[in-house]
C-alpha cells in the first residue's frame, strides 16, 4: 500500500502542485490531539490533524471539501474554524523557530470549508474562494519573500512592455 502511495505521489509531484511526502498517521493524530481525543475514529481527527500539520509547513492554506450533511466533516469544520490560528500552529510545532518568525503578527491562517452536493457552487462560495486565495497568497509571500520580489519585477516588466 505504501509503495503504491509513493508511486502515485511521485507521478503527481511532476506537476509541481504536490510534495511526494508519505502520510504519517501518528504525526497527524498528534497534531489533532489537543483538540480531539484520539479515540474518535474516522475522518474528523484526520482532517483536523492534517490541516494543522500541513498549513504553513507545506501549504499556504487549507480547503476542506466534504459532502453535504456529513457529520465528521461538520465536526472538523467547526473545530478548524476555531483552531486554524498561528498560536495553535505554533503550539503544534514548538521547535520550529522559522515558523515563529514567519507567523509573527499573524492571527488566523487561511482556511475554508465547503460542503458540496455536486451542484455548481453559488456566488458566495466563489467569493469565499477568492478571499481564501488572497489570504493564502499573503501567507505565501511571508514564507517566500524573494519569490514575491521576483514575481513583482516580472509583472512590472510585463506591464511596461504592453
Amino acid at each position: 500500500m505504501r509503495k503504491t502511495e509513493l508511486e502515485i505521489k511521485q507521478l503527481l509531484a511532476k506537476s509541481g502542485l504536490i510534495h511526494p511526502d508519505m502520510i504519517d498517521i501518528p504525526t497527524i493524530i498528534r497534531h489533532a490531539q489537543p483538540h480531539l481525543a484520539p479515540e474518535h475514529l474516522g475522518e474528523a481527527i484526520l482532517t483536523i490533524g492534517t490541516a494543522l500539520n500541513e498549513v504553513v509547513s507545506n501549504t499556504c492554506g487549507v480547503i476542506s471539501i466534504g459532502p453535504f450533511g456529513c457529520m465528521p466533516n461538520r465536526i472538523a469544520e467547526s473545530m478548524l474554524n476555531e483552531i486554524m490560528t498561528a498560536a495553535d500552529k505554533l503550539d503544534a510545532t514548538p521547535d520550529d523557530h522559522r515558523l515563529r518568525t514567519v507567523l509573527n503578527g499573524v492571527t488566523t491562517l487561511p482556511f475554508l470549508s465547503i460542503e458540496s452536493d455536486g451542484s455548481p457552487f453559488p456566488q458566495i462560495i466563489t467569493a469565499k474562494l477568492e478571499a481564501f486565495c488572497l489570504r493564502a497568497r499573503q501567507l505565501h509571500d511571508r514564507l517566500h519573500p524573494t519569490h514575491r520580489r521576483h514575481t513583482d519585477r516580472a509583472a512590472a516588466h510585463q506591464h511596461a512592455d504592453s
